[in-house]
């Protein structure tokens, strides 16, 4: 991300999220041509440009500290790894 605050967010919430049983996910920031980009926009419902895509696109007036927040880019990101939907209900 081009604001470095968003650094530890993303890193804090999506390796907590894809880590089992000594496996995981370890985040690598840079610029990458084709690596996955993080914008805000006022308003919107988080989402992803499709399944396996490159972009997601998360409320900006939703702050990142709120669990919520903290929850969906962890769900958006399997997106870009191309896992979809599973929810269950209890």
């Amino acid at each position: 991300p081009s604001i470095p605050k968003f650094i530890p967010y993303l890193q804090t919430n999506i390796e907590d999220e894809f880590r089992w049983n000594g496996w995981g996910i370890k985040m690598k920031f840079g610029n990458y041509p084709r690596g996955p980009k993080l914008v805000f926009e006022a308003g919107v419902v988080p989402h992803v440009n499709g399944l396996g895509g490159d972009t997601i696109t998360m409320d900006s007036n939703q702050p990142i500290e709120e669990y919520e927040s903290q929850w969906t880019i962890r769900h958006e990101f399997g997106h870009v790894l191309g896992l979809p939907d599973c929810y269950h209900e209890f």
